[in-house]
């Protein structure tokens, strides 16, 4: 059941502007714990100039570490979350929690753009 502390809990959570992107490569580098700078943004469908822009913008904000790691050829730019960036993502699972929960009290909730089931 959700209770007024959960709704509040979910204010402070989304207190910052929220950016689809930017949470699509948290949650993407949460799961594979590093990428590749290429296979980051050809895997998440962004071109190479947009990924850059948002893991810029990531990084200034200490979410995610940028190394680039020199060898034969180019260097390959690898990508991971710090560790302000795993908490950050935490911060966005707790929301997620939350708006499942609240999900369960609306009506024809998750049913669908149909409406409610049978008519």
């Amino acid at each position: 059941m959700s209770t007024p502390d959960e709704l509040e809990r979910l204010k402070q959570l989304i207190g910052k502007k929220i950016n689809m992107t930017r949470i699509a490569i948290l949650l993407y580098l949460a799961a594979r714990g590093e990428a590749h700078f290429k296979q980051l943004y050809e895997e998440l469908g962004l071109t190479p100039g947009n990924a850059w822009s948002h893991l810029e913008k990531l990084s200034k904000d200490g979410l995610v570490k940028i190394k680039r790691e020199l060898g034969k050829g180019r260097p390959k730019v690898i990508i991971s979350l710090t560790p302000q960036g795993v908490k950050e993502v935490d911060r966005l699972l707790e929301i997620f929690d939350i708006l499942v929960k609240l999900r369960d009290f609306v009506p024809g909730a998750g049913e669908g753009s149909e409406g409610p089931k049978g008519h």
